[in-house]
């Protein structure tokens, strides 16, 4: 994961990204590999607003920055 995130700030992120940096990352889910990740948030962008808003509840209170040193 950080390893990604770094990658969005840097020139071998997606161009998509390039000009909407992520300011702040408010949900993790861990997952076995990239495939099953990529498949994840294929799921996770079906969702509707409010489904999005109660799947990351739960680490509303998680300071990922500060965890994970990004």
């Amino acid at each position: 994961m950080v390893k990604r995130w770094h990658a969005h700030h840097g020139k071998q992120g997606a161009k998509f990204f390039r000009g909407r940096l992520p300011s702040r990352l408010l949900y993790l889910e861990p997952q076995e590999d990239r495939a099953e990740a990529s498949r994840r948030e294929a799921e996770i962008k079906k969702l509707t607003r409010p489904q999005k808003l109660r799947l990351i509840e739960p680490q509303a209170d998680i300071d990922w920055h500060r965890k994970l040193n990004l």
